[in-house]
């Protein structure tokens, strides 16, 4: 509620930023809308690691267990990632690259928007017109888009985004871009062997409740009471409610 975000923002740790994008699900402005806060982020020095959250997560330990994690495990990166092509993903291809998505230009939570996305999608398997694929790195990796990753590795990526800016120019018209740009990157760098196969949250990729990934309810309890991740999603009210409410009360 607006009530909950004035108070939010009256916190001294707290702080609002806001940018003119417009972000449609899986559009590029996703990913340059988290470039532009984790340089926003930088600038604070005390910053020693950056969580890379939505609205729809939710925390299932308490912040102080998290902290102490963090702190046993500095110089870690915590990113979930495999190499592409990867069967999960289109379909085994590199379909996200290969072909333009207009993600940007159209909302695909509409149905008019999503009719059009598919038909150029459609256009170009039919003529059988493909980009090349990027061949900045030897191997491109991808994954959840969510992550805890160290000041030194922030500054690798947005420094190389500055410095090499051809792989992110390229991932214009491409599906989901958030999903591959910084695992590539951090993954074909010296921060490989510090990479943790895991992004600390605690997500079921099932079909549920209206929504991929699944909107989670009370009956997730006692596999969020198992799980060793620190946080959760998705949550979305009133489905959720029950479940927030039994978080606070069991688990916080």
């Amino acid at each position: 509620t607006k009530e909950e975000q004035q108070q939010l923002f009256y916190r001294y740790n707290v702080k609002g930023v806001y940018s003119q994008y417009k972000i449609n699900w899986s559009g590029f402005n996703m990913l340059k809308a988290i470039l532009f806060l984790l340089k926003k982020a930088m600038l604070e020095d005390e910053n020693e690691y950056f969580h890379l959250f939505s609205g729809q997560d939710y925390p299932k330990k308490k912040i102080t267990d998290f902290s102490s994690f963090i702190n046993a495990n500095k110089e870690k990166e915590f990113l979930e990632y495999h190499t592409l092509p990867y069967a999960g993903w289109d379909n085994g291809r590199y379909d996200r690259y290969q072909f333009v998505f207009l993600n940007d230009l159209f909302n695909y939570k509409t149905s008019k928007g999503r009719y059009c996305i598919h038909k150029v999608l459609l256009f170009q398997k039919k003529l059988n017109i493909k980009r090349q694929i990027p061949d900045d790195f030897k191997t491109i990796y991808g994954g959840s888009c969510w992550f805890s990753l160290s000041r030194n590795c922030i500054h690798y990526i947005l420094d190389y985004t500055k410095k090499k800016p051809s792989f992110y120019r390229r991932l214009k018209y491409t599906f989901a871009p958030e999903e591959t740009y910084i695992h590539s990157i951090v993954l074909n760098s010296c921060f490989k062997n510090h990479v943790v196969n895991k992004n600390l949250r605690y997500i079921d990729w099932n079909y549920r409740n209206g929504n991929y990934p699944a909107n989670l309810d009370i009956k997730d309890l006692p596999d969020l009471i198992s799980s060793d991740a620190f946080f959760a999603r998705k949550f979305i009210e009133p489905v959720s409610s029950e479940l927030l409410d039994a978080i606070n009360h069991r688990l916080l």
